[in-house]
């Protein structure tokens, strides 16, 4: 009888022993997805600050293409009315070049 109880005593030992490193190993592979879960949650976290930073650039992008377009519409317009000025200006010397050989003709 003392064999049997002292090989139940040892079975019990081993099953606690066995337990115990369960229950050490359960709480490390708790700790270890608690921090996976942490590192995954601050990836979201800047994956959303990167996704929201994108949005801001492609909006600015966007507001620097439309003051461009607006700013070379500005610039053909100007050239064209300095192209028209330049035209009116230049008529009245041809008139008066034309008028000046008219003129001269006329004396000859």
């Amino acid at each position: 009888l003392e064999e049997k109880l002292r090989q139940a005593k040892d079975a019990t030992i081993a099953s606690q022993a066995k337990n115990a490193a369960q229950a050490v190993e359960t709480r490390r592979f708790e700790d270890e997805k608690k921090s996976l879960e942490e590192k995954l949650r601050q990836a979201k976290e800047a994956a959303i600050v990167s996704e929201a930073k994108l949005a801001a650039q492609a909006v600015e992008s966007r507001r620097f293409e439309d003051q461009k377009k607006a700013l070379e519409e500005k610039l053909r317009q100007a050239k064209e009315a300095a192209t028209a000025s330049k035209a009116k200006a230049t008529a009245p010397a041809v008139e008066i070049r034309r008028f000046q050989d008219e003129k001269k003709a006329l004396e000859e």
